[in-house]
C-alpha cells in the first residue's frame, strides 16, 4: 500500500507541472490537434512519470554512485523461484503500455523491431541510471521491459489499431521528429529535479 502511495504521489507531482507546462508549450496548436492524440501525449508523459517511479531513478537529493550489476541472465530464478517469476511478470507488465501508446502516436515505432528497440533503448537508459542509487543494475530487468513493448505492441496489432487514423506528427513538414525524446527527457529531469522536493513536503504534511 506504502508502494502504491508513493508512486501516487510522485506521478501527482509531476503531473502538476508537466500538464501545465505541455498545454501552453503546444499553445494555439492544441486547436488544430487530434483532441485524442492530445490526450495520449498526456498520459504516456505521466507514464514515464509512473515507470520512473516504479523504478527507481536517480534524483538530486539522493544520488549516490554505487554500481551494483548482475550481468547474467536468469540466474536468480534457481535462488528463488517465485519471486523470481513475480518480478519478471512485473517488469514485463511495466512496458506493455509502451508498447501500445507509441505506435499510435509515432510512425517510427510502427513495427515490432521498432518497438522492441524502444523498448530496449528505454529499459537500458533506465538500468544505467540506476547505477547512481542502490538498486541493482539488472540484465533480467533489461531483457523483460523489451519483451514487455513488444508485447504491448502484438496486442495492439491483434486489434488493428497501430494508429492507421492518427495523422503522424512526423510527417508535418518535420514537426515533432523529437516529440518522443524531448517529452521523455522532460519529464525525466522533473522527476530527477523538481518532484522529490515537492513529494517531500507531501510526505511531511502525511507523516
Amino acid at each position: 500500500m506504502y508502494r502504491f502511495l508513493a508512486i501516487f504521489i510522485d506521478v501527482a507531482c509531476a503531473g502538476v507541472i508537466f500538464v501545465p507546462v505541455f498545454l501552453i508549450v503546444r499553445g494555439r496548436d492544441l486547436r488544430r490537434e487530434n483532441k485524442l492524440r492530445v490526450c495520449l501525449l498526456l498520459g504516456i508523459g505521466l507514464y514515464f512519470a509512473a515507470v520512473f517511479s516504479v523504478t527507481g531513478i536517480p534524483d538530486i537529493c539522493s544520488l549516490v554512485f554505487e554500481p551494483n550489476f548482475h550481468f547474467l541472465p536468469f540466474t536468480d530464478i534457481v535462488n528463488s523461484p517465485l519471486s523470481y517469476v513475480r518480478n519478471c511478470l512485473l517488469n514485463v507488465v511495466l512496458f506493455v503500455p509502451l508498447g501500445m501508446i507509441a505506435p499510435i502516436l509515432w510512425e517510427k515505432f510502427r513495427s515490432l523491431r521498432g518497438i522492441a528497440l524502444l523498448g530496449f533503448g528505454v529499459s537500458l537508459f533506465i538500468e544505467v541510471s540506476q547505477i547512481f542509487t542502490f538498486r541493482l543494475t539488472d540484465i533480467d530487468d533489461l531483457v523483460m521491459n523489451t519483451a514487455g513493448a513488444a508485447l504491448g505492441f502484438l496486442l495492439l496489432d491483434a486489434f488493428g489499431k497501430k494508429g492507421s487514423k492518427m495523422p503522424p506528427e512526423e510527417n508535418q513538414n518535420g514537426k515533432g521528429k523529437k516529440e518522443f525524446e524531448i517529452m521523455f527527457g522532460a519529464v525525466f529531469l522533473l522527476m530527477f529535479l523538481v518532484t522529490p522536493f515537492l513529494s517531500g513536503i507531501i510526505w511531511e504534511m502525511i507523516l
